[in-house]
Formats: C-alpha cells, structure tokens, sequence
C-alpha cells in the first residue's frame, strides 16, 4: 500500500519541475516538522503572506539620467508550504509561491509569477535518496544587462543519492534537467541568446568536523544546448571546496569557492577559466547584534550578441541592531560588477554590441573604438524592522542605487521608498 502510494507521488513530482538555486543535496536526516503549520491527518500545511514591497521607484526602468520615469509598485506574494512525513523513513515536501508585481501608473508593466517545487526524501539506514522537480513562470529581469522583462518559462527535475560511513565521512550523488523559455514583446529574439536546455551532474565528499557543520569538497559539470543557437552551445565544469556551518550556531550559512572553466563548444567565442563560488554567512554576535554577508562570482549568459556571456561578481553586508524586543534598524551596502568578454564599440557616443553594426559604422568612415565593457553598481539601504507578532513584522527601507560604465551614456540611478509586511 505505502509502496504504490509512494510511486503515485513520484508520478505527480516527475510531473511538476525546475530550478530557482535551491540545495538539491539529499538529506541525512528528516527535518522537525515545519514551525506554523497545522495538521490535517498525515498533511501538515504552513501558509503566510508577504507584502514584500510597497513604495516608490524613481528610475523604474533603470533610464540614464534626466530619462528616469518614477512610480509606486506593489509586489504581494502569498505562499503555501507543506509536509507529509511517511513515518520515520520519508518525507514529501512541497511550496507554491505565487507573487503579483503592480505598478501604480505604468500598468503595462503589471506581471504575475509563480512557482512550484516538490521533493520526494527516503532514508534508509545510511542511504538517503530524493527526487523531486519544480516549475516556475516570471517575468523579473532575467540579468543585469538591460531592463527588459520577458516572460520564463523554467521546468526541471533532479535526483540523487547520499550515503553515510559509520564515522564522519558521507558522500553523494545528483543529476538535474532544466529547460528555460524566454518571450518579449520589446525584445522578439530573446529566445534566441537564451532559451536552452541545461543538463548537471555533480558529486559531493563531506566530513562532519562538528555536530551539524561539515567540511566539503563538490565537483559539477553542466551542459547547456541552446534550443536555436546552436553556436552558443557550451559546458562549464568546477570544483567547489568549501563548509556549511551549523544553522543553530552564532555563525551560519555556508561558503563555497574554487577553479571553474567555461568552454564555448563550437569555438570562435571566448571562453572563461577563474575562481567562482557563492558565501551566505550570518553572524549573531549577540541578541542585539547580527549580521549577514553574501559573495558571489558566476558565469551569466549575455543577450549581447557577440558576448556569449559575461561574469557577474556581488559582494554585500547588511548589519541590524535591536531597540528593544520589537524594532530593530538595519543598514546595508551592496557592491555588483559587470564584465563582458568581447570588445564593445562605440561610434559617435553610441554603444554597439554587434561585431556587424561595428563592421557597417567603420565602412562608412565613422571613427570606431573598441575596448571591453565594465559596470559597476553600487547600493546602499538604510530601515528598520518591526516585529509585530510572534510570526509578524513590518518593514521600512531607503534604499539608493547607482550604476557606472566605462562607456558612456549607460549608467543610472535609483531610489527607492519601500514598506512592506509579512505573517
């Protein structure tokens, strides 16, 4: 009986899928059931609501300056997550997050998104197996390229095993498909610098120094098969050395960093071969104090044409102090570099990303530079939290980002006036 209802949840996982980042790895041991959630028999349910954002945007279309077009948005997103433990062996999870983004006066750009992921988890004595798959439609910006807001599609699977020594030592295995679409009223040929299919494979060595922190060394290789640019097809492998503190400890979170290649298949473009990796670090250095810290530096497809991709590197820190057991301030600064392998041109102040526009501009006798392309965004936010339940809080935020280049004409600036709610 368990057994055929076990595969009729796998049939409808199978079913669901993609990949928004999330940690595919499988478990080692069942998580407590969630903090919220009330029971119905076996299904235990925690459903919340967040008005992740209401304000004012001075630059909603991220435009140089004296082109900036300001508005009030709205970005409401309630969600449901859900649990069914299968005794003490199993567990069948699930979220549902659906979100609407509303603009006060520039309703054309009004969207809705939604995403949906399941996981299947078995633990068997000292073997852990999972699958599970997620789909996902938005239309956020897909890079830090351009302000264009197409529609994704996203729909995936992964699987995978672990199994555990009987001292320190555990060791696992995962396998993930993905598909992504892109459509755009502004932008028709999207789809054909991004929509693609990803296929990963990665295996993880891990050694638990403490209770619940471990040491890791994971290795990933990833194929990317563009669905109508087959030139752009191209694999990326990497080895991420790196250690996942206890989630309960004053430090948190997990590091990761190590040597990555990037190989563009067909040739002709260039590749990339360096350091990448992702850091989530949160530090509680008393009841009063926090703070959190993120690093990342990765290889993002690029929707200039002759830039295959470009590197994204983000470094940021936020730090809160309470006032008392239900305000708190916070104060952040973030820090995004933009850099683009193949030269850019520029032609009487106009920036060209495509090598042929270059070639047409120079036939005509227009004096051409070419050199690489740079950008630098800087953000700061200054807020406070306060808290207005056990499970309630309200905030408010100031926030200011500035965009620079190495050519002209392509930064920007943004302010931003934020409340906003969750329970």
């Amino acid at each position: 009986m368990r057994a055929a209802y076990l595969l009729a949840v796998f049939a409808v996982l199978a079913a669901l899928t993609p990949a928004f980042g999330a940690d595919d790895l499988p478990l080692d041991g069942l998580p407590e059931p969630l903090e919220r959630s009330r029971g119905i028999g076996p299904l235990r349910l925690d459903p919340s609501f967040k008005l992740e954002e209401f304000g004012y945007d001075s630059n909603i279309l991220l435009a140089p300056p004296g082109k900036e077009r300001g508005d009030i948005v709205g970005r409401f997103a309630p969600s449901l997550s859900g649990q069914v433990f299968l005794g003490h062996r199993g567990l069948i999870s699930f979220q549902e997050k659906p979100e609407y983004v509303s603009f006060a006066r520039t309703s054309f750009l009004n969207y809705a998104n939604n995403s949906l992921e399941g996981r299947a988890d078995m633990i068997l004595h000292r073997t852990s197996l999972v699958f599970g798959g997620r789909w996902l439609t938005n239309k956020d910006r897909p890079n830090n390229e351009l302000d264009i807001r197409p529609r994704q599609h996203a729909a995936g699977f992964f699987t995978g095993a672990g199994w555990r020594t009987f001292s320190r030592t555990s060791v696992s295995f995962t396998l993930s498909q993905q598909q992504r679409r892109y459509r755009a009223r502004e932008s028709p040929d999207i789809g054909l610098f991004l929509d693609r299919h990803e296929s990963r494979v990665s295996a993880r060595l891990s050694y638990r120094i403490f209770t619940s922190t471990k040491l890791f060394v994971e290795y990933s290789r990833l194929q990317i098969e563009f669905d109508r640019s087959a030139g752009r097809n191209s694999r990326q492998a990497e080895v991420m050395p790196g250690v996942a503190f206890d989630p309960e400890s004053r430090l948190s979170g997990s590091i990761k960093a190590g040597p990555a290649r990037f190989d563009a298949i067909s040739g002709g473009k260039p590749d990339f071969q360096g350091i990448l990796g992702h850091a989530e670090v949160a530090f509680r250095a008393s009841e009063l104090w926090k703070a959190r810290t993120e690093w990342s530096r990765e290889v993002v497809y690029s929707t200039f044409g002759d830039n295959l991709f470009f590197l994204d590197s983000r470094t940021s820190a936020t730090a809160s102090r309470a006032l008392g057991e239900r305000i708190a301030l916070e104060a952040g600064w973030e820090r995004i570099g933009v850099a683009w392998p193949a030269p850019f041109c520029t032609a009487a102040q106009v920036v060209t990303p495509s090598a042929a526009e270059c070639e047409r501009l120079r036939s005509l006798g227009d004096p051409i530079v070419e050199k690489r392309r740079g950008d630098q965004i800087q953000g700061y936010l200054l807020g406070t939290r306060l808290r207005l339940a056990r499970h309630a809080e309200a905030i408010l935020r100031v926030g200011y980002h500035r965009r620079t280049s190495n050519f002209p004409g392509e930064g920007n600036r943004q302010w931003t006036f934020t409340t906003g709610a969750g329970f």
